[in-house]
């Protein structure tokens, strides 16, 4: 007996949960897009890593159909790529572009430090990265590269995809590199 009366106290408090948890959906989706469009903003922003900012914005598209909608049609929820994203990644983030707001980066101090890729690595995830992102250049607004483990053939290589590049409304260009770039024909120096 005293077991039924606590199971029909449980079921009392789920529906009461359930409830409140309906209620909270409706009155957040009763709102008009462009408060909800700010709000999808301000969510995203809380992380100021470019990969966690962008899987986030992936992630407030899944949750319903109209925050789908919502979030694929702000421009600023998909302006920030780089070569540590899958190339599908990127790619999907370009095609929700229609205005030249893209943030384009070649960075390699997201990497965290114990788990260091090769010089190789580095340079294959730029190749791919760049041929994913060089396509939509004509959206690119910011173009940052920054250098910091790569060799000198690798950053020749990275010039080379880049040369004769068509980007018309890009506005910053920040190019970094260490002091010392080593040379792997000369013992890495």
């Amino acid at each position: 007996e005293v077991g039924n009366y606590i199971s029909s106290q449980i079921r009392k408090v789920e529906g009461r949960l359930d409830d409140e948890e309906k209620a909270d959906q409706t009155s957040l989706l009763s709102l008009p897009d462009e408060i909800l469009t700010t709000i999808l903003q301000c969510v995203a922003e809380i992380s100021e890593d470019p990969n966690r900012y962008t899987r986030t914005s992936f992630r407030l598209s899944l949750i319903c159909q109209r925050l789908r909608c919502i979030s694929i049609s702000t421009q600023s929820l998909w302006k920030y790529t780089n070569n540590l994203m899958p190339s599908e990644m990127v790619e999907t983030c370009f095609r929700r572009l229609s205005s030249p707001i893209a943030e384009v980066e070649l960075t390699y101090s997201f990497w965290p430090k114990e788990n260091s890729p090769t010089r190789s690595t580095l340079i294959k995830s730029s190749i791919s990265y760049l041929s994913t992102a060089i396509p939509f250049s004509r959206f690119w607004r910011r173009f940052k590269h920054e250098a910091n483990n790569l060799t000198v053939d690798g950053m020749r290589e990275l010039a080379f995809l880049t040369r004769g590049l068509i980007a018309p409304h890009l506005s910053s260009l920040s190019v970094h590199h260490r002091q010392k770039v080593s040379n792997p024909r000369n013992g890495g120096r």
